[in-house]
């Protein structure tokens, strides 16, 4: 672990995940700090995420103005992408129903046989009902930090009990900032377990963990989960 001092910022060095802190907002403004050094790495992270006074009156403005240009960083690949190809290879996008949620121009998801969908590039099948298996590919980086709480909770609803959303990340962008192809980039760092971190990608786990059941059917006396067993009665299914 190592310190730096600047006059007009502050960059704090984490030799596990290589990550630098400038002295800069969300939104790229440069923030001036004067002496600022942070005391640990949550310190540090928080930092990352903190807004300039432009952004505290702008944010949602910034927001739909990332939102809107998020497409265009959708890149044409002739082969699938690294994650989803070191996915495949462990097994873990196997399931029923399997989704490619924002899946730009689609080599990840004809490659693996997803269901594709994506705002701008494959608006014509939204997703529907629950899945097994949710591939997020490279979309929380293009998305203001207001629709990162909303895009994990997106997928989680989308998700089957048992089921599985794979969340990939960039970690080569080091602060927020407005691309030449005018797409907002930002670095995202999520609290969930990591399935594999390499140096240009981050996997990043989210589970819908099966339902505890919580209703004593009123035929047989055995526990079952709301919403499976009839609708108005305490009956499971296997009674019904």
């Amino acid at each position: 672990m190592s310190w730096y001092r600047n006059a007009g910022s502050a960059r704090y060095h984490l030799a596990r995940d290589d990550w630098t802190r400038t002295g800069r907002a969300v939104c790229g403004a440069r923030i001036p700090r004067p002496g600022y050094v942070a005391s640990t790495a949550e310190e540090a992270t928080t930092a990352r995420s903190e807004p300039c006074k432009h952004c505290a009156r702008k944010g949602p403005a910034l927001a739909e103005r990332a939102r809107a240009s998020s497409h265009l960083a959708a890149i044409h690949r002739r082969a699938p992408s690294a994650p989803a190809r070191w996915l495949a290879g462990q097994g873990l996008l196997e399931g029923d129903r399997r989704l490619d949620h924002g899946c730009g121009h689609g080599a990840d998801a004809r490659t693996f046989d997803l269901d594709p969908w994506d705002p701008h590039w494959a608006p014509e099948s939204p997703p529907e009902g629950t899945y097994d298996v949710i591939l997020s590919a490279y979309v929380a980086n293009v998305l203001h930090e207001l629709d990162e709480g909303p895009l994990v909770n997106e997928l989680r609803r989308l998700l089957a009990p048992g089921g599985v959303a794979w969340i990939v990340v960039r970690r080569d962008v080091r602060e927020a900032h407005w691309t030449s192809r005018g797409t907002y980039q930002r670095p995202v760092v999520l609290d969930l377990p990591e399935r594999r971190r390499t140096s240009g990608y981050v996997i990043y786990e989210l589970r819908q963990e099966d339902p505890e059941p919580d209703v004593e059917c009123s035929s047989c006396g055995k526990m079952f989960v709301s919403g499976t067993g009839h609708p108005s009665l305490a009956i499971c299914g296997g009674c019904r």
